[in-house]
């Protein structure tokens, strides 16, 4: 009798290595669809952030302050960027307001349009406005130094887009 030997030991270590070659590529395939997943979520405010990003501005050609007045004169641009709403801050050393602005004409205490108007509204797409904020009949000790804009996308506040530091004084 002639006694065949096989070699079972070295196919089983092929056998073993074939299957975590798979569980790996199995386990790893799971870990990228979860893990993307949770990355579109999560980064989809901060892209269209990101594309909001100079194409909300304060017009620095049309930014004043007005001493005599104590009004503070300042544009807002909207490039081609469909928003509804942004936040505006003004600031001075002592004092600072926020406020909102959205693309339906509402009141804002102390804001006015340019034309004295009292409903004010976001400018459209491609478009811009100018304003008057009244500094002094808003407590401001000093001069405006500082307005900044911020767009808002759906619930997400974006990071400031514009900022102006220390105006001109406006032409008399």
């Amino acid at each position: 009798m002639r006694y065949i030997h096989s070699n079972k030991k070295g196919l089983s270590i092929v056998v073993a290595t074939i299957l975590m070659i798979s569980l790996t590529l199995v386990a790893t395939g799971i870990v990228w669809t979860i893990t993307q997943e949770f990355v579109d979520k999560e980064t989809t405010g901060a892209k269209e952030c990101f594309d909001a990003f100079d194409k909300l501005t304060v017009g620095n050609q049309y930014s004043c302050y007005d001493a005599d007045a104590e009004e503070l004169k300042f544009s807002i641009e909207v490039g081609r960027l469909n928003i509804t709403r942004a936040m505006i801050q003004i600031s001075s050393s002592t004092n600072s307001t926020k406020f909102e602005l959205n693309d339906s004409a509402s009141y804002v205490e102390h804001l006015t349009n340019y034309d004295g108007t009292e409903s004010v509204s976001l400018p459209r797409e491609n478009s811009g406005d100018t304003y008057s904020f009244a500094s002094g009949a808003a407590g401001f000790l000093l001069p405006p130094e500082t307005i900044r804009i911020a767009p808002i996308i759906g619930k997400n506040q974006c990071d400031v887009s514009d900022t102006i530091l220390n105006f001109t004084a406006c032409p008399q």
